[in-house]
């Protein structure tokens, strides 16, 4: 089209796996439909992504094209519309997922009572997986909030511990013995600072100390000539840039700047 428009024709090449649109005219490369390609829309828009901000990425196809294969593929379709509604979009409307206090402690509370978190998101009600990292990105807060459920995660787990150590036979003491190792790398992997092995380095709280109150280290280069007096005994003397001598300078031992022996 003179217009920089594009042309968009629909081939139903299902029985071969091929593309289904082949776009001409336009300036950007034909993108087929292909499972990758379908999943990676669908995890963006799951993620709370629009689908015209995916769309304008150069690899993507079309905005046009992605309307073309959601008409022509049924499961395509679905697809698209479940990861909107695990985002929050609203069908009608196209408002973008909102951040929701009430869903953001929920799920929360929800970690910290022992669920799963791919339990939660496999809730209707609740949001999904990639809206909740989504949000742990953007929101220090709830971020911090989801550790502090992990680390109440930690501690029931390190009660429980005491329990199926208390429980043990002879002759289940092998499984019994796996199934706290598991629990301990669990212990330290949901509270690493308080149960982990190695503790992290606050480098944060380190070079904020060191930016307040900055140490200033001086070095100093001192240089000595051997002189030998009028009786013969050999003296060291400092020497000193111009303008820095001293009055009087005495090696203990070895005799004055003069090259007289010293008292």
């Amino acid at each position: 089209m003179d217009g920089g428009g594009e042309i968009v024709c629909v081939v139903d090449e299902r029985p071969a796996q091929k593309g289904l649109v082949r776009r001409l005219g336009g300036r950007r490369p034909a993108v087929r439909f292909s499972a990758v390609v379908a999943r990676r829309i669908c995890t963006r828009l799951e993620a709370g992504e629009t689908l015209r901000g995916i769309c304008a990425d150069p690899d993507m196809p079309h905005r046009t094209t992605v309307k073309a294969w959601r008409k022509a593929l049924p499961k395509f379709a679905a697809s698209v519309e479940r990861a909107r509604r695990a985002a929050g979009w609203h069908m009608r409307g196209g408002h973008p997922p909102k951040w929701c206090e009430w869903t953001a402690r929920e799920v929360c509370m929800r970690l910290a009572a022992g669920e799963r978190m791919r339990d939660i998101c496999a809730d209707p009600d609740m949001p999904s997986e990639a809206l909740v990292g989504k949000w742990r990105r953007e929101r220090p807060q709830f971020a911090a909030a989801l550790r502090e459920a992990r680390a109440m995660v930690a501690e029931r787990l390190c009660e429980d511990s005491w329990e199926v150590a208390q429980a043990v036979t002879p002759s289940d003491a092998f499984a019994t013995h796996v199934k706290l190792l598991h629990m301990r790398w669990m212990v330290e992997c949901f509270d690493p600072t308080r149960f982990g092995r190695f503790k992290a380095v606050a480098h944060e709280s380190v070079a904020a100390e060191a930016a307040a109150a900055p140490r200033e280290t001086v070095f100093r280069v001192r240089r000595f000539e051997k002189v030998v007096g009028e009786d013969g005994r050999a003296a060291l003397r400092e020497l000193f840039p111009p303008g820095e001598e001293p009055e009087a300078q005495v090696t203990p031992g070895l005799g004055a700047p003069d090259g007289t022996s010293s008292p």
